[in-house]
């Protein structure tokens, strides 16, 4: 998924519309330049912005909350605790990734003298099965999101006479060279930074599989 379109980079670059009989060139360069742009983005984020469906395997804890690898969470499917199926009343979710648990009396395999009054995760020695949906459709981006590809290629797209390009992107030129920081991105170290600020999530948990 590319997080801004072809045309709205276009606006951004010159305030034009697109005409789909004289431009599908540059529409078909700039509408590649975004799907690199984007997943570059989403690697430095380290975080899947784009949406999709996760089954999380998560160490328990004594603690009512538990933190979900990929966010926003959209919606959960299910719950599993130590092998045995949840009932939705058993947990809460929002949209910041958060699992809480409801009070677990008569659940096979807890410790009815564990710490807390029950509503807890089992302790360490339990696993939590989590099966869930993440992250933004391209209607539900963020616009810092949006933002950051059109800054980056814009910053990627050159005007023409530089004598530099390597390839042409209609009235402009492209230039991969100095677009691109050490590790190969075109995400600017700084703006690396930021990114993992807004979405990365470090809680210690292991994803089992997504699709």
């Amino acid at each position: 998924m590319m997080f801004a379109t072809a045309q709205e980079l276009r606006t951004y670059l010159t305030g034009e519309t697109l005409n789909p009989e004289t431009d599908f060139e540059w529409t078909a360069q700039a509408e590649f330049l975004l799907e690199l742009v984007s997943a570059d983005i989403q690697t430095a984020a380290r975080n899947r912005i784009i949406a999709g469906t996760s089954t999380a395997k998560l160490a328990g804890s004594w603690s009512r909350d538990l933190l979900l690898p990929y966010r926003p969470v959209v919606s959960v499917t299910s719950v599993g605790l130590n092998g045995q199926a949840l009932a939705a009343g058993y947990y809460e979710w929002n949209e910041r990734s958060l699992i809480r648990s409801g009070g677990f009396a008569g659940i096979q395999g807890l410790d009815p003298l564990a710490p807390g009054d029950g509503a807890h995760w089992g302790g360490p020695a339990s696993t939590v099965d989590v099966v869930y949906l993440y992250g933004y459709s391209a209607e539900t981006v963020p616009l810092m999101v949006k933002s950051l590809a059109l800054r980056i290629a814009a910053r990627v797209i050159e005007q023409p006479g530089g004598g530099i390009s390597q390839e042409s992107l209609g009235p402009y030129s492209v230039s991969y060279r100095n677009t691109l920081d050490a590790g190969g991105s075109h995400v600017s170290v700084h703006e690396a930074r930021m990114l993992r600020r807004r979405f990365s999530v470090t809680a210690g948990t292991i994803a089992a599989g997504s699709l």
